[in-house]
């Protein structure tokens, strides 16, 4: 171009006027280079009413979200003072401090409460055949005529009573009784006895095999 000319010659005031040429006029089509520079200019005051109001609605938004957050933590706060509230109540000897750790105590405190139900369930569906023997041999005599039973043994192989009874009738009765239960009926039964102050000390043992 012209301007890039490092000689010119004869011309002399050619480049000065060269220069004229380029020079933006406020006249000039081209004086604004971008249409984002003529709509600014244009439109400075919508342009800055436009960004003040979009501070003011970002600011707002923060504040907003700033609060709800506030209030938010507040709420967990009370909420987490509540559940320590009840939880003291329902672990009144407690020596934990926190949440977590009460919430821990009371978690096991409620396994140990499952396991003790369960074997609650487990004890009750039993099948007690030894207290249900007890019972029978308690009934072996009426009511008038109770005896004593110092040890009793029932295994596999033998079966043995001893103890006090007030007399030898009472006595014979209830070997007679102990006869009749369905698990002595074919053993063979040995009696000893002996008097005492306290009445008949006896013994009475049957081979279960």
């Amino acid at each position: 171009s012209l301007l890039e000319r490092k000689h010119w010659g004869v011309l002399g005031e050619l480049r000065n006027q060269a220069e004229l040429y380029v020079e933006s006029h406020q006249l000039s089509l081209y004086h604004e280079s971008t249409p984002w520079k003529r709509f600014l200019r244009r439109n400075r005051g919508a342009v800055a009413v436009a960004a003040g109001l979009m501070v003011i609605i970002s600011a707002g938004f923060f504040w907003q979200t700033s609060t709800k957050l506030d209030l938010l933590q507040q709420q967990i706060v009370e909420g987490d003072r509540l559940i320590q509230t009840e939880l003291r109540r329902v672990l009144p000897k407690t020596s934990a401090a926190g949440l977590k750790s009460m919430l821990l105590e009371l978690k096991e405190k409620i396994e140990q409460r499952k396991a003790y139900i369960e074997n609650s369930k487990k004890f009750e569906s039993r099948e007690y055949h030894h207290l249900s023997f007890l019972k029978n041999v308690s009934s072996l005599l009426s009511e008038d005529a109770p005896f004593q039973v110092d040890s009793l043994e029932y295994g596999p192989e033998r079966f043995s009573l001893s103890g006090t009874i007030g007399s030898y009738d009472r006595l014979q009765i209830l070997k007679t009784n102990l006869k009749s239960i369905e698990e002595f009926k074919s053993g063979n039964i040995v009696e000893s006895n002996r008097k005492s102050p306290d009445g008949i000390v006896y013994r009475i043992s049957i081979d279960l095999n």
